[in-house]
């Protein structure tokens, strides 16, 4: 699973393509989808509006929709680690392990790697981090350890941190198609219920699971996959969260 930078990818609905309720935000009007070529229409149940089609979807077609979910669910709780094995030319082995709680743009994280640990309250385009001394070293900040700094979120040194700092982009860091990996429903749509399996795989052989809200926004809710490179295991919680809270003090205030 390697640990890299994304950018925004367009999103594919199939719910706005076959005209199902629940899946738009309210008051805003949907963006006209093609009709996508992935799915036979003739197959697809239009009669139940809770569900959102992602059972009919697979691979770049099935995250995109995933993706747009993401977008419109509004507040998440992201909880897991991965690690990154050591490649051919050696390096050491590390695990990431992340709390993030809050929205796309608002948000706060704790994450810890190797023997740095840091906090981050990001919102309106600023972050506030604080950490420890292996942390504040990395930064190359030294009032971070311990105190709160304030860096505009697009600063080399906070973006180094993606995509740990945002639930969509690691969720494509890790399925998208830079990972080089496939997503196939483990069922036919018929036995779906309120969620639905997708199997990641890599090179013809299964190495994990993604498991995707099938009922309003197109959410994830659990994703699990382990190869030679590393292994990964992330919760997704949706709904209402704890407030994020803005330091009322910084060591090195906001410019």
């Amino acid at each position: 699973m390697n640990e890299r930078s994304t950018t925004t990818v367009a999103a594919v609905a199939l719910a706005a393509v076959l005209g199902l309720t629940g899946c738009a935000s309210a008051g805003a009007e949907p963006t006209p989808l093609p009709t996508p070529t992935v799915v036979d229409l003739s197959e697809v149940d239009v009669t139940d509006v809770d569900r959102n089609g992602v059972e009919y979807l697979s691979d770049r077609a099935a995250l995109d929709a995933v993706l747009a979910g993401m977008d419109e669910a509004g507040p998440v709780t992201v909880t897991g680690s991965f690690q990154e094995r050591p490649d051919e030319d050696g390096g050491g082995t590390r695990r990431v392990r992340i709390d993030l709680t809050g929205t796309q743009s608002r948000f706060r994280a704790e994450i810890s790697a190797a023997d740095a640990t840091m906090t981050a309250v990001v919102t309106d385009g600023r972050a506030y981090v604080t950490g420890n001394a292996a942390f504040a070293e990395v930064l190359g900040v030294p009032e971070a350890a311990g105190g709160v700094v304030c860096l505009p979120s697009d600063d080399p040194r906070i973006t180094t941190w993606a995509p740990s700092l945002s639930p969509s982009d690691l969720l494509e860091s890790m399925v998208g198609e830079e990972a080089g990996v496939s997503l196939e429903p483990a069922v036919g749509p018929e036995d779906v219920t309120e969620s639905v399996e997708f199997v990641i795989g890599a090179a013809g052989a299964p190495i994990g699971s993604l498991v995707v809200a099938a009922t309003g926004p197109a959410v994830p809710l659990r994703l699990v996959a382990a190869d030679t490179r590393g292994d990964a295991d992330f919760s997704f919680v949706w709904g209402e969260t704890d407030e994020v809270v803005v330091p009322e003090e910084a060591a090195l205030p906001c410019a």
